[in-house]
Formats: structure tokens, sequence, C-alpha cells
């Protein structure tokens, strides 16, 4: 057993693979936060599944499965581009549709070796869909407390190495709204490799 699978609190354990994905600028703002909070990890009869997903968008998943997801979304796939300082590493951009709520957005994701590591929905939306979001997340994984970081609030929840994370925030015409699914283990792995 790993001590990533250990500990729930690293994501991932090494700091230099967050590191270099930020110089890339492929990693999404706030989520270093991950990996120096305490993470709430609970289980919900609902689904005790260890794969945390979201409206078809799992982290650890492959490339071509995500690229499938924003199309049942209504986008038209995912554009990807490879970092200029690692070529195993492919930053992706799409547009999704949201049905159940209406809200349109954005999806971005950083995949290794077309593994996906890091995922983010990103909508502008009201009330009522941040309801649906929370609502539904909590259904599957299980009530956690909401943190507050100024004008942002966010809900987390981590399984063996793995996070989803809702995060918002009030503005005049209405929250913004995120949901950013990170997978530890595929980006510890690519860390140590790098390390060699």
């Amino acid at each position: 057993m790993t001590r990533q699978s250990r500990a729930v609190t690293a994501l991932p354990h090494r700091r230099s693979a967050w590191m270099f994905l930020l110089g890339l600028g492929l990693l999404v703002p706030g989520l270093l936060a991950a990996g120096s909070s305490r993470a709430e990890s609970q289980t919900s009869p609902a689904d005790a599944s260890d794969d945390l997903s979201f409206r078809g968008f799992t982290a650890g998943a492959p490339l071509a499965s995500m690229a499938a997801a924003v199309q049942r979304l209504g986008g038209r796939g995912l554009h990807c581009t490879r970092g200029k300082a690692d070529s195993t590493v492919q930053e992706c951009r799409g547009a999704f549709s949201d049905s159940a709520t209406g809200l349109r957005g954005e999806v971005w994701l950083s995949s290794i070796d077309s593994l996906t590591g890091i995922v983010s929905l990103k909508a502008d939306g009201s009330a009522a869909q941040l309801e649906a979001w929370r609502s539904e997340l909590r259904a599957r994984y299980g009530p956690v407390s909401t943190r507050i970081q100024g004008a942002q609030r966010m809900m987390q929840w981590v399984r063996k190495g793995r996070m989803i994370r809702l995060t918002w925030r009030s503005e005049t015409r209405g929250p913004s709204l995120s949901v950013s699914l990170v997978d530890g283990h595929v980006l510890d792995a690519w860390g140590a490799r790098r390390q060699h």
C-alpha cells in the first residue's frame, strides 16, 4: 500500500507535480489548496464507489471517454494542445450544455499519457442550478461542511487519492459555479517519472 492510498490529505503527495502543471498553465487555480488542507471523506450508502464522477466526467479516465462525455452533454468534443515542456501532458477545452438544469459552460482538463489528471466544469448559473449540482453531489457522496474563503465557498469529497470539489462565488448576475475532479494517482505517477 502506498503512502498516497493511506492518506487522503495529499492530492497529489508530490507537490512538484502540481507546481510543474502550474508552470505550464495547466493547473486550475485553487486546487493547490487540496494538498495543504485537511480533506473530508465520507461514504454515502447511495454511492460507496471510490470513483468520484460528475455528469459523466471522472478524473483518471481515458481522454477519449472524456471527449465522449462532452459530446453527450451537447458539446462537439475537446480541442487539445500538448505542453511545450512535456509532450505527454495535454490541455483540453470544450463546451457543455447541462440538459438537467439548462446550464451552459466550459470544460477544461489536463491529461497525462492520455489519462485525465484534472477536470473542471465551469459555468455562470443561478441559485437553482447551484442547488441542483450541490444536491446531486450530496446525494451521491454524503453531506460535508461548506468551507468559506472570502466570497468563495466550496464543498469537497475525497476517496483514496481522488477528489471532487464544488466551488461557487456570488456574482451580480448569479453564482459562478465549478466542479473540479482530481486523480492524485495519475499526477503522482507522472511526478515520480519526472524525478528519475
